[in-house]
């Protein structure tokens, strides 16, 4: 790979592909158009998380019925969204979200600077 290679694959599966039976079909929505609006077929890694946050903070105001700080703090509290990685909640005693993790080798790529994770394995820890 040498020192030009840029690791662009991502525990998020943005810009890697990934066998039907371990893709979350929304997630190639997201992934395709996002490469669209990038206008470019690998996508950076970092965009699905800003999303899902958005989406959380989204869903977290609608429960609240305001965008009051303490209220919409509160309404986090073990609140669970569709996103395009499948459900994920947030743990009300730690207040972490329960996102999957994809873990797989960079392999380097014929005719390309950009390495893409291959064999991989969703990973979702417990809440």
């Amino acid at each position: 790979m040498g020192s030009k290679c840029i690791l662009r694959g991502s525990l998020f599966l943005d810009n890697v592909r990934v066998p039907a039976a371990n893709l979350v079909a929304s997630h190639a929505a997201y992934q395709q158009a996002l490469a669209a609006h990038q206008g470019r077929k690998e996508t950076d890694m970092w965009p699905i998380t800003g999303y899902n946050a958005v989406k959380f903070l989204a869903a977290a105001i609608e429960a609240a019925g305001t965008t009051e700080p303490t209220a919409v703090a509160a309404a986090l509290d073990g609140l669970t969204i569709q996103t395009p990685l499948g459900e994920i909640t947030v743990d009300p005693e730690t207040n972490r979200a329960n996102s999957p993790e994809f873990y797989g080798r960079f392999e380097p790529q014929e005719g390309s600077d950009v390495a893409r994770m291959t064999d991989l394995r969703l990973v979702r820890f417990p809440g």
